[in-house]
């Protein structure tokens, strides 16, 4: 009762004080911290109403958020371009300095003394007029003042500079004015020095850290509940295995990517990989294949984000997945979801950040019992029986799917290290951390709470968590299910939005340049599919069948083997054969042989044609299988019917 109070007198205080310095002009209404304090207070306010709940002050609570969170998405949107312009103006006019022989060597700038110049007004507009100089007031103010020197290039050719024209080609260091920027400004110069520093990180670190960060997702919520019909120890072994193999495979998508041209030297991705070393048809199954899994992980978030913030608040689940499915169909359609390197490794970092101090906390409330135990009551009395794993092998291999990264960030590291050296060893040290995070969060996890507790849980793990160890653990959860759960689903909702509108244009032809009810008509279709998992989501939470599990049981059962197992051991042998040579990103022969090829696409095989026969009851997910394998038996039968194996 003293927490929600205290939840709800705060957030009263911050919407006062944001309207108060609105009203005495010290915010704007278009600035990022009037956003912030209106997004904190209204949060504030609807913890509040846990305890004595109101639908209408809810619903205005909500809506607070939703146009707070646009309003910081378009200011955050406005600085992104106005940042790029500065540094492409800034690089133009370096380029044409240099052309022109008036920009000096980088090396060699770094030798003479800086000397300190002060211009009057007129000196400053007159040294504006010519061509041969770069000023700070060129630039936002904000950004300019945030780097350490300002660097002024003069022209000694004019007259009107006779006066430092003995000092050939040096570097002037302008006078830094006093900062008077708005904190908004200053927050907007922070995140730019930041970014700055993220994108210039080393190609090694690049790689790992996008890997780490898009391999360590909201599936690690799951691995717990999977793993109470088998105890943790046997979990952690399994971790280890199926995270070797996806070791594996990993360093072989690295390798193809690296011998891809259109990787290499341009913007293109994993798709455009598998159509020019596969031919079309396999890149009608990727094709197929991510959009089903953008589908399935797409329900399994909104229930798994729901339900955290519906054990954390007190508000319905329902409504909780219609604010996260209404936010995502906003930006879907403004078509304003671009991201940067920074956003996801920061995004990405946060969310492993607490999945540590969750399994830290979790660790120093563990039994040595619970611990060794061998899973439910039931499977242990009762005999084990094949059907109890029908979560483990699926919510594993969804855990460990972070393959996507790696043509993701290829063509940035290529560019810094064409080698492939760098992509190789980032990507498979990065698999490495992840295996050692899901063993520690497994143990720590299944130590502390009953194998019988997480069998029953159909959200996440945070829920049980939070009853063993206490509603603290709801703070850290927030943040999860909002970073990792809440926007996850939203770049999954714009994945469906783009290969539903790619796939509509390759079936219907259309015009170069269609009308105005056509591309609105377009975004309604393709929009269709993510209302349609909507729909599924709330249908389920109406008849009591919601479950944040079973829909990662089901793509890693059926999808992941096939993205992560079959088509990186193909994409590997085509760009051997038919790809650039790439001897630094090379996966040892060891580990690349023929054997141990054959029998992951085996092991892959094997894995869907087991859940069909032996582990799975459901008529439609065994005929589901039986499709998966006959589709992929006709995919791989052109291949070699094409001799795309072959060397051309």
């Amino acid at each position: 009762m003293l927490v929600a109070d205290i939840s709800g007198f705060t957030g009263v205080v911050l919407y006062l004080a944001s309207y108060a310095l609105l009203q005495n002009g010290r915010l704007r209404q278009d600035s990022a911290t009037y956003s912030w304090l209106n997004l904190l207070a209204a949060s504030l306010v609807l913890i509040s109403l846990a305890n004595e709940f109101n639908l209408a002050s809810a619903v205005i609570q909500l809506s607070w958020i939703l146009i707070s969170l646009c309003g910081l998405h378009r200011v955050g949107k406005v600085a992104r371009k106005h940042c790029q312009q500065s540094r492409g103006n800034d690089r133009h006019s370096r380029a044409d300095k240099l052309n022109q022989g008036r920009v000096i060597d980088h090396k060699r700038s770094l030798q003479p003394v800086q000397h300190e110049i002060s211009f009057s007004e007129e000196e400053r507009e007159n040294i504006q007029t010519y061509h041969g100089v770069l000023l700070s007031d060129q630039l936002d103010p904000a950004a300019a003042y945030s780097k350490p020197q300002v660097v002024a290039f003069i022209d000694l050719g004019e007259p009107d500079l006779q006066r430092i024209s003995g000092q050939h080609r040096q570097r002037v260091s302008l006078a830094k004015p006093p900062i008077t920027q708005a904190p908004a400004g200053y927050l907007r110069s922070s995140w730019s020095r930041l970014s700055d520093r993220i994108d210039n990180l080393p190609p090694f670190w690049t790689a790992f850290a996008l890997t780490l960060t898009e391999t360590v997702a909201a599936g690690t919520l799951a691995l717990p509940i999977a793993f109470a019909t088998v105890g943790p120890l046997a979990g952690v072994a399994l971790l280890v295995v199926l995270g070797l193999l996806n070791l594996l495979t990993v360093t072989y998508l690295a390798e193809a990517s690296a011998r891809n041209e259109s990787v290499r030297h341009g913007n293109a991705f994993v798709g455009q990989m598998v159509a020019e070393f596969l031919g079309p048809s396999a890149a009608l199954v990727m094709r197929l294949a991510l959009f089903s899994y953008c589908c399935i992980i797409l329900a399994s978030y909104y229930t798994g984000f729901a339900s955290t913030l519906s054990a954390a608040t007190g508000l319905p689940a329902p409504l909780w997945v219609v604010v996260i499915c209404g936010f995502g169909l906003v930006l879907v359609a403004c078509k304003s979801m671009a991201g940067t390197l920074a956003t996801a490794l920061i995004v990405g970092s946060i969310n492993i950040l607490v999945i540590v101090l969750l399994s830290v906390l979790a660790l120093s409330h563990g039994s040595l019992d619970k611990l060794l135990s061998t899973g439910i009551t039931s499977a242990s009395d009762g005999g084990f029986e094949v059907s109890n794993l029908q979560l483990v092998f699926g919510v594993v291999l969804v855990s460990y799917f972070g393959h996507l990264s790696v043509s993701n960030c290829a063509h940035t590291v290529l560019r810094r290290d064409p080698d492939g050296r760098s992509l190789k060893r980032g990507t498979a040290a990065a698999m490495l951390v992840a295996i050692l995070i899901y063993c520690f969060w497994t143990i720590s996890i299944g130590s502390a709470i009953d194998s019988d507790r997480l069998h029953v849980e159909t959200g996440t793990a945070l829920v049980p968590l939070a009853e063993q160890l206490g509603p603290e653990v709801f703070y850290l959860g927030i943040v999860f299910a909002v970073l990792g759960l809440g926007m996850s689903s939203i770049h999954y909702s714009l994945g469906i939005f783009n290969l539903t509108r790619e796939l509509m244009s390759n079936v219907v032809k259309t015009c170069e340049r269609p009308t105005w009810w056509q591309d609105h008509a377009a975004t309604t279709v393709s929009m269709v599919p993510i209302l349609t998992v909507f729909g599924y989501v709330q249908w389920t939470m109406y008849n009591g069948t919601a479950s944040f599990t079973a829909p990662l049981e089901l793509l890693g059962a059926l999808v992941v083997p096939v993205l992560a197992g079959i088509f990186p051991v193909l994409l590997l042998i085509a760009s051997r054969a038919n790809g650039l040579p790439a001897p630094g990103a090379k996966v040892p022969a060891v580990l690349s042989s023929s054997f141990i090829l054959a029998l992951i696409v085996l092991l892959s095989f094997a894995g869907i044609l087991t859940h069909a026969v032996l582990i799975w009851q459901q008529p439609m997910h065994k005929l589901a299988a039986y499709m998966v394998i006959a589709i992929l038996l006709w995919m791989m039968a052109g291949l070699f019917r094409r001799d795309v194996f072959v060397r051309a």
